[in-house]
């Protein structure tokens, strides 16, 4: 099945459940397999089977859930654009045949998959309340909400007690999602939690306590809650990943920085964190590059335009408050950045600059400690693939990097979806716009291709090369493998000024095409055809058997 082998994984399917029928796993397999293959009949069809094998098994009754609910939505979405309040009557007649047969230590959770339903349902049917009555949204989600309301109550009387928090914590993002009127019932949804919840899982609650400040405007309160929890539970590095994407959203990004900083010191085997601290790296790079671009500009033109730069500016050199996190076990650098002003330490880093393009917060020497501490985290391998994809950034862009950075992406975290995201990124670029280039400066695309993008088999540029389509037909054709060596062992076409022309006025006609493009200047051309026939489909099939889960949106695109 990985490998799209579909009907030969059907027919070993079958076999096993003609010959094994009373393993569960078989059936849930087989029906997962019919489910992305998008053959919902034929997955409900092999679900009904090992019902009537095994009753009692709980991941298929789960799975038949899933089904009807994709059914009911199909058959109920015109009446929910409507305003029409939803009525799914195969999940509810399923969730009461689940409770009839299924285990008694289940039964909470058939309650709570039929919450989530059913508010899955009100979101679209609140917006077509929304649509035909004067009503304001938030009031029609409150009315549409009732059916999830009752069925999360009745989880959270049969759920064990060392499980109520989680139902709770799932009762306040409820409540918070019908706006203001809601926030008073999260919070005290949310101070019940914290008394149930045991030590261990106390960070959760205390994430969400500031999620929930930071939606309704406290964020420095969000700030102390997070600080609190960081002081009990200096283990749990989810809270200073939150610390750091607090700060992120605040637009603090030197804050951010610092308090990431503090965060690998103290977990320094966590590939989230390292991430998060290569992507602000990357990121003040960039900044700091920009205002080096403004700083060198005439200041009587500063005084009278006002353009993005400037606005980075001014988030960036606002004076640093207080850190909200405890950084007594930082190094000399993070204190510095912390007792400094942004200005000082910006203006510094530029200083570097001046002298070595890549000194700044030494985005490069983070990125090899990262690997050397957590060289199986495909987070860290998707960052260092974010930052060789820019194609601006002639002394990073490298397409032979960020190709085998996300091949080691999939492999060590395949569940990653952003590494999927960055695939397509990258199979726009090789498809679309570095033809389009090479054509520009004369280089083959087919041998550039062949001798620098080959360290991903299963990519579908790749396939491309292989001859299964004819998109590179022509190029096959006349490229020419007589052992000399041109430009294309170049993994960055316009980094460089190649030295394959005939004369020099053919090299400086080269030249200047290079610094239009680096400069945005130079037009490419309608792209929107090409842009519309890029092959994905071995990345659809990557994606599909990896299954990364981004919650409710996910699930809504595969519904």
């Amino acid at each position: 099945a990985r490998t799209g082998n579909i009907a030969t994984s059907r027919k070993l399917f079958k076999y096993l459940m003609t010959n094994v029928s009373w393993y569960g796993p078989i059936y849930y397999e087989a029906f997962r397999l019919e489910e992305k293959e998008d053959c919902d009949q034929a997955a409900l069809d092999i679900i009904r089977r090992g019902l009537a094998e095994l009753p009692r098994y709980g991941p298929l009754w789960f799975g038949l859930m899933r089904i009807v609910e994709r059914m009911d939505t199909k058959s109920e979405r015109h009446q929910w654009g409507t305003g029409m309040k939803p009525q799914l009557i195969g999940l509810k007649k399923v969730a009461a045949d689940a409770i009839r047969f299924i285990s008694k230590e289940l039964t909470w959770k058939v309650h709570f998959e039929k919450s989530q339903c059913e508010e899955r349902a009100a979101d679209v049917a609140a917006q077509g309340m929304y649509h035909l009555s004067m009503t304001s949204l938030m009031k029609c989600r409150e009315e549409m909400l009732e059916d999830s309301r009752v069925s999360l109550t009745r989880s959270i009387l049969v759920c064990p007690p060392n499980l109520r928090w989680k139902i709770l914590l799932v009762g306040a993002r409820l409540e918070l999602s019908v706006g203001t009127t809601g926030v008073s019932k999260a919070r005290q949804l949310l101070g019940r939690a914290f008394a149930e919840v045991p030590e261990k899982s106390r960070s959760y609650v205390y994430l969400e306590c500031s999620r929930l400040e930071e939606l309704v405007g406290s964020v420095d309160l969000a700030r102390d809650i997070l600080k609190r929890a960081a002081t009990e539970m200096r283990s749990e590095w989810k809270i200073f990943l939150e610390a750091v994407l607090l700060e992120m959203r605040a637009g603090n990004i030197l804050k951010a920085l610092h308090v990431a900083h503090a965060a690998v010191q103290l977990h320094p085997g966590t590939g989230r964190l390292w991430a998060i601290y290569i992507q602000l790296s990357h990121r003040f790079e960039f900044t700091a590059l920009l205002n080096e671009a403004v700083a060198q500009r005439d200041i009587d033109s500063l005084a009278t335009e006002v353009s993005p730069a400037d606005t980075v500016s001014r988030v960036l050199f606002q004076p640093d408050n207080d850190i909200s996190l405890d950084a007594t076990e930082t190094s000399s650098s993070s204190q510095q950045i912390a007792t400094n002003s942004s200005a000082t330490f910006l203006r510094k880093s530029l200083d570097n600059h001046n002298h070595n393009p890549n000194s700044i917060v030494q985005k490069d020497k983070i990125i090899r400690r990262a690997i050397t501490e957590v060289p199986k985290s495909g987070e860290v391998w998707c960052e260092k693939c974010r930052c060789h994809l820019n194609p601006l950034s002639t002394h990073q862009f490298d397409l032979r990097q960020a190709q085998r950075s996300l091949c080691f992406a999939i492999q060590f975290t395949p569940q990653y979806g952003d590494t999927f995201i960055e695939c397509i990124r990258l199979e726009m670029i090789c498809q679309v716009l570095l033809p389009r280039v090479l054509e520009i400066l004369g280089i083959p695309l087919f041998r550039y291709l062949k001798e620098n993008l080959q360290e991903d088999s299963e990519s579908d540029i790749a396939n491309l090369l292989e001859g299964n389509t004819n998109k590179f037909k022509n190029e096959r054709v006349n490229a020419s493998f007589d052992g000399t060596r041109d430009s294309c062992d170049l993994t960055n076409p316009v980094a460089t000024v190649h030295d394959d022309c005939k004369t020099p006025f053919e090299r400086q006609i080269r030249r200047q095409k290079i610094i239009a493009m680096e400069r945005m200047q130079y037009d490419f051309g309608d792209l929107v055809a090409n842009f519309k026939s890029v092959s994905i489909a071995k990345l659809n099939r990557r994606c599909v058997n990896a299954d990364p889960n981004y919650g409710s949106a996910w699930f809504h695109c595969r519904i």
